[in-house]
């Protein structure tokens, strides 16, 4: 069919008798006429499109003939547009709608928006993501840089764990850990105080370089051993009866031996003087003088004698033979 723009064809029986083609149809209060409207160029014979309201108030199009079989309810779908005054229209269909909607069009129901149909921004997060509970969202950057105000977090009562290494920065410089309460002042708050462990046993050994307890007796004053711990103690008892250097303390590689302890038992029948040195054939450190059939030494844990060389031994000479001359010497070791 070829439509000309600006003509219109009204389609009317040979006698033209418009009741024959107009219906009555009442609307509310008012009375109207309905009529058979095709639509075409003025040389069809047989229009291909009749539209008409029907007994509903809808309006509908006739697309095979002018007898108004196969009516169909017109929708906004093909091309086809309809324009109408004051009528209305029952449409089904999805309706295109061009031009701007008013504030009251939009506002007139609520339109339904979800996060899931939706871009977001690069960096950006739906709800979904953001309160979810024991689900990993990633890395959160918090970034407090101008310093305007603290970063508050929320633990609601609970332990915030922290994974990792904490760096506590209150600015530049360093800071120091200290008390609430300077010495000299009444003891108040509860300051972190440092404390041991009460014992009336020995605790078990523990390994070399292993942290270890502080301990202290059953009234809490520290227990201090002199010198150094039992394990570093070294002892040893020696027979002199000539005039030759004899080892007292046999040497420990890369090891000072602090002479702690002497104890000097002579037997015979003569007073002896006795040289003591830090190594063999080493400068005379102190003499001992004992009478005959005496005992003589010294014993000073708190204020050692130092030895002058690591990995030297220590040794005695008597100033003449004599019968028996025992010597017992402790030691302790350091490096």
């Amino acid at each position: 069919m070829a439509i000309t723009p600006g003509f219109l064809g009204i389609d009317e029986p040979a006698v033209i008798d418009k009741r024959a083609d107009t219906n009555v149809v009442t609307r509310a209060a008012t009375t109207v006429h309905r009529e058979v409207v095709s639509i075409g160029s003025p040389d069809d014979a047989t229009p291909e499109s009749i539209a008409k309201v029907d007994s509903t108030g809808s309006l509908r199009t006739v697309s095979t003939d002018a007898a108004g079989t196969n009516q169909q309810a017109i929708t906004a779908a093909g091309d086809a547009k309809v324009t109408l005054d004051g009528e209305a229209v029952a449409i089904s269909g999805t309706v295109p709608v061009s031009g701007p909607l008013t504030d009251t069009q939009l506002r007139a129901s609520a339109v339904p928006i979800s996060a899931a149909t939706l871009p977001l921004p690069s960096g950006a997060a739906t709800s979904a993501l953001q309160t979810q509970p024991g689900v990993d969202i990633g890395d959160v950057t918090i970034n407090n840089a101008s310093g305007a105000a603290a970063v508050n977090i929320q633990d609601g009562g609970n332990a915030i764990t922290v994974d990792g290494t904490v760096t506590a920065n209150a600015g530049t410089g360093t800071r120091d850990v200290q008390g609430n309460v300077a010495h000299g002042a009444a003891d108040s708050g509860n300051p972190v105080k440092v404390g041991g462990k009460g014992r009336t046993t020995n605790p078990a050994a523990v390994a070399d370089g292993d942290r270890a307890d502080l301990y202290v007796d059953d009234l809490g004053k520290p227990v201090v051993r002199l010198c150094a711990p039992r394990d570093l103690l070294v002892t040893q008892t020696t027979t002199i009866t000539g005039t030759t250097e004899t080892t007292i303390l046999t040497s420990v590689a890369s090891t000072f031996l602090d002479l702690v302890m002497l104890i000097i038992s002579n037997t015979s029948l003569t007073a002896i003087r006795i040289d003591f040195r830090d190594a063999t054939a080493g400068t005379i450190r102190f003499s001992v003088y004992v009478p005959a059939g005496d005992t003589r030494g010294f014993s000073i844990p708190g204020v050692p004698i130092p030895q002058t060389t690591a990995g030297n031994n220590w040794t005695a000479q008597l100033s003449l033979s004599a019968t028996d001359v025992r010597i017992y010497a402790l030691a302790m070791r350091d490096v």
